[in-house]
């Protein structure tokens, strides 16, 4: 049997986990939404088992519920809550309901209970056949009897007042969508809601009577705009065509707009749908399919693609690429700082779109602060200006001057200096302005770019330093030569791993003045953030039966790699697509033992470092004591200092991996300071953990300690070594 958990928090499968691998027959999985939930079901065509809080963020444990019982009628549900039921409970009817936090022991008991009872009612036999003649009462079988609920404890906490609506209408189940703040929308203009299970009884939408009872009489349309009056008007939990509607996104000029997906190839897509006024106008209806065509025609990885238009049961539609974002105009308007290192990928990705369109006589639309899009993983989209017909070339100048002005409105006042000195060239009061996107891109890219070192010991948002390489110079160049063929790259996110540096075969002077010799490794030239573990832990929710393949053969069972208060730490749902600026997101990741360590350094393909491979990449050749000489130097690293040195403000605590200034020989900074790391070296049953941490004096690099493999501490991290060289550090 398959059971399917629905955990948005990331705080429910430590809990729950237990339980459904005690069960041999099961096997689980996990979604972090209703509509990967849906999606996932789908794929594995159908699950048995759904265990799902009623109360989420865009939807609704029942909306979930009665999604997937249209792929498998026979689901059984569990649901969870932190909410008192209020209205809920009679939609809920006989679903037993446990409140969370969740016991696991108790759970489990519970669990393996329902499970052995729903799965007895299953199994019972159908009811025969209504014959023609009268039967003995022998021959019905007994009435079936109803589960009865399991007991849980009362709910002490209230539940939403916006999830919760006064009785139990068609609105207590919207359609299943996790979307961020803003989604990117075409500029010219999931899954399906199922009809809701008889058990639920919700009431149908109200159907309009006419006036006149005659109206009621149909009859054939006589003209285009009969028959598009004739068509179901189109509203959330609808479809057009292949399309199923999530959600209305706003008007538009010439109609309305949806969030949709294509239930065929499960694309979300954004659907413009022409008003009848306006598609009754031909030469407007010719107008918008013509802008459409040229859309599609337009090939560059940062423009937003076009899928298809045309007219779909009497609607003139367009449907396109739909993705989570945040404008740049919403951005300025909530007047939030955005990271460095997205603000050069903003001005580059701009830029060569632009260039793209213009070197490839694209007519197209002003560029505006709306068609900027920035996603939460730092990746910049922009909206698809292209338009179809003649029209005059816009203003290059003008449109380079608003993006340099609205980069330079969210900068943060520690980028980079020379960055801030380069946006100011496109404004039009610079002597020495530039005015075209060629030389613009020239320039970009023949630009160093660092970031401010003042060190800051208070937690704030701090971006990661961009590094401008040599060969990203290269390719630049190359791809400024190919202008007439229109070929542009988008900038790579953000690794899931930590780039890494490359440490040299030779021999190394560690502590007891040992000397020894080491062949040639790469080891993270930081320590891994919240961020890049996220990613593992992301990847263990969705692939719970392909995560212990990467565990260490010695770890206890049933062991969780989610760091204790994570989603306390991330209230932002434990995803980086609520909070892009939350700054613990560049901490290096703490409490996570040595399992912990071990599986996401085997997941990324990697390992932990020995000691002493640990120690010689902050030692060097020279055996140094420290990462930049012999001689200590606190302000240079960051460990706790007296109370007397520190100012008003500040606090010992980590900081951002991306601002330590300790940089090793061979370019590894975190050593000194930050937090302390495991290694691969066991001894006497303990893992050995090497380097300083924020809450400790100055520690010389030939230090270390032995840690319980299991110690989850605040002050632990860890980073990884590859033995192939070959990568780039």
């Amino acid at each position: 049997m398959r059971v399917l958990l629905v955990d948005p928090g990331a705080d429910l499968l430590a809990s729950i986990q237990p339980a459904i691998f005690s069960m041999p027959e099961l096997e689980m999985y996990c979604a972090p939404d209703g509509t990967t939930a849906v999606e996932h079901a789908r794929l594995l065509g159908g699950v048995d088992v759904l265990i799902t809080e009623i109360f989420l963020s865009g939807t609704d444990g029942l909306t979930i519920q009665a999604a997937l019982k249209q792929i498998n009628p026979t689901l059984i549900t569990v649901f969870l809550t932190r909410h008192d039921l209020g209205t809920y409970a009679s939609a809920v009817g006989e679903t037993p309901v446990f409140e969370i936090p969740v016991d696991p022991e108790s759970f489990a008991q519970a669990f393996r209970r329902y499970l052995r009872k729903q799965k007895a009612a299953l199994a019972a036999p159908p009811p025969k056949a209504p014959s023609l003649q009268p039967a003995a009462a022998s021959d019905y079988p007994p009435a079936e009897q109803e589960p009865k609920p399991l007991p849980t404890a009362p709910l002490s906490h209230p539940a939403p007042t916006a999830e919760a609506p006064p009785a139990v209408p068609a609105e207590l189940h919207p359609p299943v969508d996790t979307v961020g703040e803003e989604q990117a929308r075409p500029v010219f203009s999931k899954e399906p809601h199922p009809p809701q299970p008889e058990a639920i009884a919700l009431p149908t939408q109200p159907k309009q009577t006419p006036a006149n009872p005659q109206q009621a009489v149909s009859s054939p349309p006589s003209s285009q705009n009969e028959a598009a009056q004739s068509t179901p008007s189109l509203s959330a939990g609808g479809r057009l065509g292949p399309y199923q509607i999530l959600r209305e996104d706003g008007e538009h000029a010439f109609g309305r707009q949806f969030a949709a997906v294509h239930l065929t190839l499960n694309r979300p897509v954004h659907l413009v749908v022409m008003d009848e006024e306006s598609a009754s106008h031909a030469e407007l209806r010719d107008t918008v399919l013509s802008d459409a065509r040229a859309k599609a025609k337009v090939q560059h990885p940062a423009l937003l693609a076009v899928y298809e238009a045309g007219e779909l049961e009497g609607h003139i539609f367009c449907a396109a690429e739909r993705i989570d974002s945040n404008s740049l105009e919403h951005l300025l308007e909530k007047r939030s700082a955005v990271h460095a290192d997205t603000l050069l990928v903003a001005a580059r990705t701009v830029a060569e779109a632009m260039l793209y369109l213009r070197s490839s006589s694209i007519p197209h639309l002003p560029l505006t602060t709306e068609d900027i899009l920035i996603s939460v993983d730092g990746s910049v989209r922009i909206q698809n200006i292209a338009l179809g017909g003649l029209h005059p070339a816009t203003d290059e100048s003008v449109d380079l001057a608003l993006l340099g002005e609205s980069l330079l409105s969210v900068m943060p006042a520690e980028a980079p200096q020379s960055l801030r000195l380069l946006l100011e060239r496109t404004l039009p009061s610079h002597p020495k302005r530039l005015e075209r996107w060629e030389p613009f891109l020239v320039a970009l890219a023949a630009s160093q770019f660092s970031e401010a070192s003042p060190r800051d010991r208070t937690p704030q948002t701090r971006p990661s330093t961009y590094k401008t390489k040599l060969w990203i110079i290269f390719a630049l160049l190359v791809l400024l030569g190919a202008l007439g063929a229109g070929v542009f790259y988008v900038a790579a996110p953000e690794p899931l791993v930590p780039r890494q540096a490359v440490v040299q075969a030779g021999q190394f002077l560690l502590s007891n003045n040992k000397r020894i010799s080491l062949q040639s490794f790469s080891i993270d030239s930081t320590e891994v953030t919240n961020r890049q573990y996220f990613q593992f832990v992301d990847w263990i929710r969705k692939h719970p039966k392909e995560a212990a393949r990467f565990d260490h053969p010695e770890q206890p069972a049933n062991h969780s790699h989610i760091p204790q208060g994570w989603a306390e730490m991330f209230p932002e749902k434990a995803t980086p697509k609520k909070s892009p600026q939350n700054p613990q997101w560049e901490f290096p990741v703490v409490k996570v033992n040595w399992w912990d360590a071990f599986a996401f350094a085997a997941w990324a393909g990697r390992e932990l470092p020995s000691d002493e491979e640990w120690e010689a990449a902050g030692r060097g050749p020279r055996g140094l004591l420290f990462p930049w000489g012999d001689e200590p130097d606190p302000e240079r690293t960051n460990v706790a200092l007296p109370e007397f040195r520190i100012q008003k403000g500040e606090t010992n605590g980590p900081v951002s991996v991306h601002s330590m200034r300790d940089s090793s020989t061979f370019g590894v900074t975190g050593l000194s300071g930050n937090v302390s790391e495991w290694t691969a070296t066991r001894k006497d049953g303990k893992a050995l953990v090497k380097g300083g941490h924020f809450n400790a004096p100055l520690l010389t690099l030939d230090a270390s300690s032995p840690l319980a493999l299991d110690k989850r501490s605040p002050q632990v991290g860890f980073r990884t070594l590859s033995r192939k060289t070959n990568e780039r550090p």
